[in-house]
């Protein structure tokens, strides 16, 4: 039985260039007007086969003037994804499409066979070029008709013809004879056995009774059991902790620790503290920390004090953790080298301090010489003091066959207005 099609005509006009002389072809298209895509399928029929694979394609050209083109032309037809896809999906070049009164008709797919991605059902968008011209704009949009393609399919399933599925009936046709049983008979056998109990399947009611026979309780019952005898729930017994002052194992642990680390720092100190008074006492040798971090400020001045102040209180800043450095003497220097008591980082080794000298020189131009050697010193004044280099593992100049040891020199008569460090012992 056929299934009988309306046909449809619509026309896409375009404008075209004819040369100068009268009666040539069509040269270029200059722009779209009108666009329409018509399809005239041939009546389909149920088997496959009856259904056409080409699409038919009508349409009216013009020149510029309006004037109807007549005669043989070559004609490119593009389909797009898109109205401005750059590239075409398909594509074939028809000749000699003849052009009568300005129309014409042309079969899409008579040469170059329409593939599945232009009749796959989705929007589908048409490109004309005349004589080899640049494409018409703007693209034609491909409506619904050309995708009865896809009922190229309608009488297979997924290419496969319907005989060779089975039907339903046929189906549990097969089923039973094989000895198989549908849903329905699955919950009959669930039913009988669960019934009479006599293969051991219960229902829902039975496993119930069973429960209840037991004596187990739902979590109701289990509820009111909790509350008769009293029992706290977890917000209780914190409230019942935090009122009575309890702590946790982390604050418990946190207060150990603290008076751990209290602890450790009061024996790290008294051990410091014993340390310092042994080194301090052996020998009756003094011990060099070693240079101090700040150098005299021109004044004398430190931490907001002066003179010999000023320079201890460069010590104790720079040798925090000694609660006993101050300034070194360079009594206290031979001393100490004497008896190898100094910091074995050698921060102090070729540096020039300044010392304290256990003399005075007199007054000079009315200023007193010994006031910048006494580190106490106001720019003001025209003063000299006393600097001091040490040198660890010296070695001799001349002839002294290479000795080395350590030795110190101590300059008097040095500018106060160099700022220097000093040396610091304990």
């Amino acid at each position: 039985m056929s299934l009988p099609v309306r046909p449809s005509l619509n026309f896409a006009r375009l404008l075209a260039n004819r040369s100068a002389s009268k009666g040539s072809t069509m040269r270029s298209v200059l722009r779209l007007l009108v666009a329409a895509l018509a399809l005239a399928i041939a009546p389909l029929s149920v088997q496959a086969q009856a259904v056409p694979e080409m699409l038919p394609y009508n349409g009216f050209l013009a020149d510029t003037n309006g004037v109807p083109v007549d005669g043989g032309i070559s004609l490119t037809v593009r389909v797009y994804e898109t109205s401005d896809a750059p590239n075409p999906i398909w594509q074939e070049t028809l000749q000699n499409v003849p052009v009568d009164a300005g129309y014409f008709r042309v079969d899409l797919g008579l040469i170059v066979p329409l593939v599945q991605d232009v009749q796959n059902g989705r929007t589908r968008y048409l490109g004309l070029s005349v004589n080899g011209d640049a494409e018409a704009t703007p693209r034609q949009r491909i409506g619904a008709v050309p995708y009865a393609l896809m009922a190229m399919d309608s009488a297979m399933l997924g290419g496969y013809p319907a005989a060779t599925f089975v039907t339903v009936d046929r189906l549990n046709q097969e089923l039973a004879g094989r000895g198989y049983v549908n849903e329905a008979r699955v919950r009959e056998l669930i039913a009988e056995l669960g019934g009479g109990g006599g293969e051991g399947g219960l229902n829902e009611a039975q496993v119930n009774a069973l429960i209840d026979a037991r004596g187990y309780l739902n979590q109701a019952a289990i509820e009111a059991l909790i509350d008769a005898r009293g029992y706290v729930t977890e917000d209780q017994v914190n409230a019942l902790i935090d009122a009575r002052g309890y702590v946790t194992e982390a604050q418990v642990n946190a207060l150990i620790d603290a008076r751990v680390a209290n602890a450790i720092n009061e024996l790290r100190n008294e051990l410091r503290q014993e340390i310092q008074q042994v080194a301090q006492n052996a020998a009756g040798a003094p011990y060099i920390l070693g240079r101090s971090a700040q150098t005299s400020d021109g004044r004398m001045t430190f931490g907001g004090q002066n003179g010999l102040r000023a320079a201890n209180a460069m010590c104790q800043a720079s040798f925090a953790d000694d609660a006993t450095a101050h300034l070194c003497t360079y009594d206290e220097v031979g001393r100490a080298l004497a008896s190898n008591s100094y910091n074995a980082n050698n921060n102090f080794t070729g540096v020039t301090t300044w010392t304290v000298a256990p003399f005075e020189r007199g007054n000079f131009n009315g200023s007193k010489r010994n006031t910048c050697q006494n580190l106490l010193y106001n720019s003001g004044d025209a003063a000299t003091g006393t600097q001091m280099t040490v040198r660890l593992n010296d070695q001799s100049d001349g002839n002294g066959g290479g000795l080395t040891g350590h030795t110190f020199e101590v300059l008097a008569g040095r500018a106060c207005g160099n700022n220097l460090p000093v040396l610091c012992c304990r």
